[in-house]
């Protein structure tokens, strides 16, 4: 939370309903936002990491096919804000 917090994504409330909330849209916060925030790195496979660079992409076959699979996964994470995975969880649930 302090993360979030320090990101301005987050605010806490005091009093009897107090806690946490957004105090920034949700339609404004994709999934990537909330990883590149958290200091992680999400890939489908170590080798088209920039971090763990494999000495053995030019040989492999299957490089091309990771390179795709983290192009596809990057463009999701980035197109996925917190406001659909809050419609669909209210959807889920019958509160729409």
């Amino acid at each position: 939370m302090a993360v979030l917090t320090k990101e301005g994504w987050v605010e806490s409330v005091r009093g009897a309903k107090g806690g946490v909330r957004l105090s920034v849209d949700p339609h404004n916060i994709t999934i990537q936002d909330v990883i590149n925030v958290a200091g992680d790195e999400l890939t489908v496979k170590k080798c088209v990491s920039e971090i763990f660079p494999c000495p053995s992409k030019e040989q492999c076959v299957l490089f091309p096919v990771w390179q795709k699979a983290q192009a596809a996964l990057a463009k999701c994470m980035n197109e996925t804000t917190l406001n659909y995975l809050a419609a669909r969880d209210r959807a889920r649930l019958g509160n729409p």
